[in-house]
């Protein structure tokens, strides 16, 4: 129960081969470098209050979840 884990952490039990899970959902270095190259591509450093209705701002960050679920190979999965 280190690390605030508690009783429920304690009751559950999930078996998972590796080779069962959709290899979309797993992560390696390469995946993080694409994810982190994405992520200074479309976001800014900090967003302003005054800026969330930027509409340059919502496009950037709309386009930058539609490369990340197309990269990750999610696009016929997930709708922004």
């Amino acid at each position: 129960m280190a690390n605030g884990g508690g009783p429920a952490c304690l009751r559950l039990r999930v078996v998972a081969d590796p080779a069962t899970i959709d290899p979309r959902f797993l992560v390696d270095e390469a995946k993080l470098d694409a994810i982190a190259a994405i992520v200074a591509a479309y976001w800014p450093e900090d967003i302003a209050p005054d800026g969330l209705g930027d509409t340059t701002l919502i496009a950037r960050i709309e386009q930058s979840w539609l490369t990340l679920v197309d990269h990750l190979q999610l696009s016929g999965d997930l709708m922004p």
